[in-house]
């Protein structure tokens, strides 16, 4: 399943005020996202802290989604040269993994250029009210 937000992602113009997130190491403590016009228009948000992923989905997440986190065995996460798409895929061992494409804006910090290469990155996967629905591991490349 291939998933691309790009087209339906809210300008910087029309995201008034800013994502707040609170941490806990690589944890997620606490967010305004699920009250944001990203989460209301059913996009994904991603943040990045203490050598961790976190990916925070709408209340609408799609069952594919859903059913995507059941099965995968990690995520490949890529980025491009220029630092403006992000690419991940969600890899659970057959032919048609599900995928996201998205770009930087829904991220609130890069992975660092250094982190390319490695295969341990901690991923989360959250919902409202900073429920943790996964936790698996991520390889990133550039």
């Amino acid at each position: 399943m291939y998933e691309d937000i790009t087209n339906e992602m809210p300008d910087r113009d029309r995201l008034s005020g800013f994502m707040m997130v609170q941490d806990d190491g690589p944890s997620l403590r606490d967010s305004n996202y699920w009250d944001s016009l990203y989460c209301q228009s059913g996009l994904l948000y991603f943040s990045v802290n203490a050598g961790a992923i976190r990916m925070l989905v709408p209340d609408d997440v799609s069952d594919e989604l859903l059913d995507a986190l059941t099965t995968t065995q990690h995520v490949v996460v890529s980025r491009d040269a220029a630092g403006v798409h992000y690419e991940l895929l969600f890899e659970d061992g057959t032919p048609t993994p599900y995928f996201v494409f998205t770009t930087s804006a829904a991220w609130d910090h890069s992975v660092p250029d250094s982190e390319s290469g490695r295969i341990n990155i901690d991923f989360r996967v959250y919902a409202r009210g900073c429920r943790l629905l996964a936790r698996m591991e991520a390889r990133f490349r550039r």
